[in-house]
């Protein structure tokens, strides 16, 4: 299932490359793109988009993809204790 991901708050230091790299990690799906908003009231953060087809016959994306519908947050953990609050992207046409 196609889905579009935000991380709404990170790091402006963060670099794309990492984040593709965790989300890989996880082997839920194949990224298809991102990409990078900047933040208008504060430029030390930005905010990431992720477009990923998700295989939902896998627990892990099966369970991403239902609390992620269902309104809810996923947290995606990338160094020990350290973790990004995921939600579901919002559909723009501007987006992509």
């Amino acid at each position: 299932m196609n889905i579009t991901m935000c991380i709404p708050r990170i790091e402006n230091t963060t670099e794309l490359n990492y984040v593709r790299s965790i989300f890989s990690k996880l082997n839920i799906g194949n990224i298809q793109q991102i990409f990078e908003i900047p933040l208008r009231a504060n430029v030390e953060y930005k905010r990431v988009m992720i477009q990923m087809d998700i295989n939902n016959n896998d627990d892990k994306g099966s369970f991403i993809l239902n609390r992620l519908r269902g309104g809810k947050d996923v947290k995606i953990v990338y160094k020990n204790a350290c973790y990004w609050k995921v939600f579901m992207g919002r559909e723009n046409k501007n987006t992509f």
